[in-house]
């Protein structure tokens, strides 16, 4: 039991270094795109790339977890995994549902482009149709794997396709740049590049599984009810949590540029505008994993069960987590924001919609803790519920797009996305307080927390100053520098703060490494 419990935990471990390393080159490549296409090209990019998300979401997070669950109660049942009476079934209800979103967005795609405000986006969505159809096989290979407690091949298939989905866009990025083509090819080629990653990722998973021969020809009982509630209900609602960003983006892809375009824009100028726009997504995402990834980490063990037979230990860690996350996310969020007009400048080029990006920032604070809160309700098992929290949320955006960009421009997308992921935020923090009896709203000191965010933005905005008088920083590789120096130097000002001023508590600093070290630094008093 023991033995098995250090594997759990092995796996989990290496999931969540795998889904960190995706979730940065998922994050940190759109950079380099935009710089090679401009903001025309990213916004072309951006609007097919929510598409191309939700497939990819689909096949890490909510089939594998569906299917893993269906191989972990056959395994308890001390029954092999059948080709006749397990893969196959599952297939065929994977390829069901798979071919029908394949359907709707090939032979909709004109529709789908005309709703966007731009039918020459069309093509692109017929394109990225694709790797729908190779969800069936790379989500079935990752949910047996998972089932059988090895996380080996989804980790290494994960990584693995990130990185040739990304080779295959810049490439065509540069290719449609350098021959001065149409830059909805460079919209055509995520497509493209989705499609190859996910095919050698299908051949890897297949290798992998063949080599563990974890199958049986003979033919057994089974439950069409059973695999078909569990595939279509547990396998869509449990990834919907992990969509949460990439459905924002989808409600700006359906609105923006019309509602721009009633904001006064030509629409070249709107496409441009929105492309602008999607400049802090990436920045968004990655300081989201930042915010939520070490909360999470925390929470691995969150059952039931568990909170049943220990409710006051769970309240405490699922207290620190929050407080972990609420941290580390209003720390990204107030930094995101006062060092924005330089991080503009610098990886993009242009300072266009500094203005709107900073607003943009606040998402990181509210989404952190929303996944964080969330996470914890799905461990006790409201995981419908969480979802449909999500979908209202998606929602809110879409509506709050549509009354607030004709009014405010780029400025009320913005304003939106905040408003959504904040509401979130408070239906999952309200909801968990509501399941777990005794934790608190936001269990923080709030004055000591603030002055140290207080010190640390202060401290930002200061070497802004630095900055603009310094007659020294003028390359774009020397603007790096300085920001990335401002950011780490920030950061360590910030979590000092956090320790001296004891906003951590002693039991929080005992979560992480080096934990005597923190604790002796919390303790240490000046003496004359």
């Amino acid at each position: 039991m023991e033995q098995t419990t250090k594997q759990l935990f092995r796996g989990a471990l290496l999931l969540t270094i795998a889904g960190l390393i995706s979730k940065i080159i998922s994050a940190g490549y759109r950079i380099p795109l935009q710089n090679i296409t401009g903001d025309l090209g990213f916004y072309m990019y951006q609007q097919v790339y929510p598409i191309l998300g939700i497939s990819l979401t689909l096949s890490l997070y909510g089939f594998p977890a569906a299917i893993s669950k269906l191989v972990a109660s056959r395994k308890e049942e001390g029954e092999w995994l059948s080709v006749r009476s397990f893969y196959i079934p599952l297939f065929g209800l994977l390829f069901f549902i798979n071919g029908i979103l394949f359907i709707i967005l090939y032979f909709g795609s004109n529709k789908i482009a005309a709703w966007m405000g731009d039918p020459n986006l069309a093509q692109a969505f017929r394109v990225a149709a694709f790797p729908f159809l190779l969800v069936p096989f790379t989500s079935l290979f990752r949910g047996v794997s998972q089932g059988l407690n090895d996380m080996r091949p989804t980790a290494t298939s994960q990584v693995l396709e990130q990185i040739i989905r990304v080779i295959v866009i810049l490439f065509f990025a540069v290719i449609v740049v350098q021959a001065n083509g149409d830059l909805y090819g460079v919209a055509v080629g995520a497509g493209i590049g989705a499609t190859i990653a996910a095919g050698i990722a299908a051949c890897w998973l297949a290798w992998m599984w063949l080599r563990s021969q974890e199958f049986t020809w003979q033919k057994m009982s089974f439950s069409w009810r059973t695999y078909s509630q569990t595939i279509f209900g547990y396998g869509f609602f449990i990834c919907l949590n992990y969509m949460m960003l990439l459905l924002l983006q989808l409600a700006d892809s359906l609105t923006v540029v019309n509602g721009l375009i009633d904001h006064g824009l030509p629409t070249l100028g709107a496409k441009e505008w929105k492309g602008v726009l999607d400049r802090g997504y990436p920045l968004v995402q990655l300081g989201t994993v930042l915010g939520s990834s070490l909360a999470l980490a925390l929470i691995p063990s969150v059952t039931k069960k568990r909170y049943q037979r220990a409710p006051k230990s769970f309240q405490l860690h699922m207290e620190s987590a929050l407080r972990f996350s609420i941290y580390i996310a209003s720390a990204c969020s107030f930094g995101l924001m006062a060092i924005m007009p330089l991080a503009n400048q610098m990886l993009y080029e242009t300072n266009e919609g500094v203005q709107s990006l900073q607003v943009l920032a606040f998402t990181i604070l509210f989404a952190s803790t929303a996944l964080t809160a969330s996470s914890i309700l799905q461990g006790l098992g409201f995981i419908y519920r969480t979802a449909v929290f999500v979908m209202i949320a998606f929602f809110i955006k879409y509506i709050g797009n549509l009354m607030f960009i004709p009014q405010f421009g780029i400025m009320g997308s913005a304003l939106a996305t905040v408003f959504a992921v904040f509401m979130l935020c408070m239906i999952n923090v309200y909801v968990l307080k509501r399941k777990v009896a005794g934790i608190r709203w936001f269990p923080i000191p709030f004055a000591r927390f603030a002055i140290s965010l207080l010190i640390m933005t202060g401290f930002v905005f200061a070497m802004n100053k630095v900055y603009a008088y310094s007659p020294f920083l003028n390359s774009r590789i020397e603007t790096a520098l300085f920001v990335v120096f401002t950011c780490v130097l920030a950061a360590f000002l910030y979590f000092v703060l956090l320790i001296r001023l004891h906003a951590l508590e002693e039991s929080d600093l005992r979560e992480l490494p080096f934990a005597d070290l923190l604790i002796e630094i919390q303790r240490w008093r000046f003496r004359p």
